[in-house]
């Protein structure tokens, strides 16, 4: 059967991206409509898909094995992790981007990371998280600065973890329905 209104596609459009609320009014020319945020958990065993860690820091970085820090860090705080491409099944996927460096004796740095739960494409959770190195002299070698700046970006992945499992507790709007919340 052939859908007969532009009404009748509407809804069942809307129905179709899942939004709970459409008011139609047939004397007025506006139709609203109006989407409830769904909160939604990662379920129990999920597995957690880490991609690359991006640098736009503008700063040269040693990022040799940093996504498996990432893995590792998500892990203590009790989910299923592997970096993409490791399985065939990603229930999530963890955008991560190292944003912002700074500090001579002590090094700060600032991620910005996004969970994409599977079959979306709006983020659940975009946020940032900051970590930081311990107080060192400030007269660093190239390996001891190195040795700081990696130690910051594992305080800022534990960050990461912490505001995952946080996000998790409070069940994950969409990240879209979240700023409309807001306003």
């Amino acid at each position: 059967m052939l859908l007969a209104s532009g009404m009748d596609r509407l809804f069942f459009l809307a129905l179709g991206l899942g939004i709970s609320q459409v008011s139609l009014a047939a004397s007025d020319s506006t139709i609203s409509v109006a989407a409830v945020a769904t909160a939604r958990k990662i379920d129990a065993g999920a597995m957690i898909c880490v991609t690359p860690v991006l640098n736009l820091t503008g700063r040269e970085i040693l990022t040799a094995r940093v996504d498996e820090a990432l893995v590792s860090e998500i892990i203590k705080v009790g989910y299923r992790a592997a970096k993409l491409g490791a399985l065939e099944i990603c229930d999530v996927r963890a955008y991560t981007e190292l944003v912002h460096i700074e500090g001579r004796t002590r090094t700060k740095v600032e991620i910005e990371f996004r969970l994409v739960l599977a079959g979306e494409q709006v983020p659940r959770l975009c946020t940032t998280a900051v970590g930081k190195s311990a107080k060192r002299p400030r007269s660093l070698a190239n390996g001891a600065r190195v040795a700081a700046e990696r130690e910051a970006i594992e305080s800022a992945f534990a960050n990461q973890a912490q505001k995952i499992q946080s996000a998790q507790r409070n069940g994950m709007a969409s990240y879209a329905d979240s700023i409309q919340q807001e306003k």
